[in-house]
């Protein structure tokens, strides 16, 4: 069994920071990660792909009224290879930071990390093979996941979470999306530039409910005037898949009456929470709050560490994200 200073599970931007800066500063790490590569939900289906997609949409949408200016041009959307180009940005990020892991001497290990004991580590990998790690410290680093609605569950297809509104490979003509925060917003003014039919539903009175008032107000007007309708003070009860489209029955706050919403595809942006499952983490004695959060203190064991989105429940989107991205909103 391989013994290491520290072992990180999860290699995103909480864990292979923590993974560098431990070997800095001269410790023996590994880090695991489940993915293809390492960069976690933010550089490879997050905020990177999110602004990439928002920065060729605008030049699209820009280009598609340049007529009105007196410069004639009709531009062709190739939404491939947006795509395309997407997707090699990406890439060629997270291979920048498994350079930086190998120059730094961190040992990286693909596959699936589960808790066995204190300090102890088992990696499944491809084909069933297992490899057994113990470590002084373990931290737990392994990120958030969207949230889906209990009564429809992500199918990818007509249900889709924000990594899959990442990367469709048509326009939906109408695509409904179930929560107005930062990941909805951001994503519904992507596809509207695109020229996608959208619409926001909201189970409150506002979008973006954590901000002031007069900066959602501000902002609804502007997602209005690009042509996005918005349902407020909505809940989804219910959605009937079809073969083609989706149908969302929605009931409006403090009334009986329920109608119903036709789109293309439904994206559920409600929230995430802490991908904490099949860490086996009672096998240590670290008891997990609400959806998987972990507590932010006391853990069972002192080597035993957490960062980041584990350690609590977000139903919504940080007020830091929603920060960085409403620069990007027109």
């Amino acid at each position: 069994m391989k013994h290491y200073d520290v072992i990180v599970i999860g290699c995103g931007a909480g864990g292979y920071n923590t993974a560098i800066r431990a070997a800095q500063l001269g410790l023996s790490v590994a880090c695991v990660e489940r993915a293809s590569n390492v960069g976690g939900a933010g550089m490879r289906s997050g905020c990177i792909p999110s602004r990439l997609l928002l920065h060729t949409s605008e030049i699209y949408e820009l280009a598609s009224k340049n007529a009105a200016l007196g410069i004639d041009c009709a531009p062709t959307l190739n939404l491939a290879q947006m795509m395309a180009y997407k997707a090699a940005t990406v890439e060629k990020m997270s291979n920048g930071v498994h350079k930086l892991l190998h120059k730094h001497g961190v040992t990286l290990i693909y596959g699936h990390a589960l808790l066995a004991a204190v300090g102890q580590v088992v990696v499944r990998k491809a084909g069933g093979v297992q490899q057994f790690l113990r470590g002084t410290a373990v931290v737990i680093a392994t990120g958030s996941e969207p949230i889906p609605l209990p009564f429809a569950p992500f199918d990818h297809t007509r249900i889709l979470d924000s990594a899959d509104a990442l990367s469709l490979d048509r326009v939906p003509r109408h695509l409904a999306i179930i929560g107005a925060g930062a990941v909805g917003v951001e994503l519904g003014s992507i596809w509207r530039r695109l020229g996608s039919r959208v619409t926001l539903i909201e189970r409150r009175d506002r979008v973006c409910h954590w901000l002031d008032r007069d900066v959602t107000a501000t902002l609804e007007r502007s997602l209005r005037r690009q042509g996005i309708a918005i349902r407020l003070s909505s809940d989804v009860i219910d959605i009937d898949k079809h073969t083609d489209s989706v149908s969302i029955r929605l009931r409006a706050a403090g009334s009986s009456e329920i109608s119903t919403l036709d789109a293309d595809m439904a994206l559920v942006a409600i929230g995430r929470r802490p991908s904490t499952a099949g860490l086996n983490l009672t096998s240590v004695g670290i008891p997990s709050a609400q959806e998987g959060a972990l507590l932010q203190q006391g853990p069972a064991h002192p080597g035993h560490r957490n960062l980041g989105n584990r350690r609590r429940c977000h139903r919504r989107d940080a007020d830091v994200q929603s920060r960085r991205r409403s620069d990007s909103l027109r």
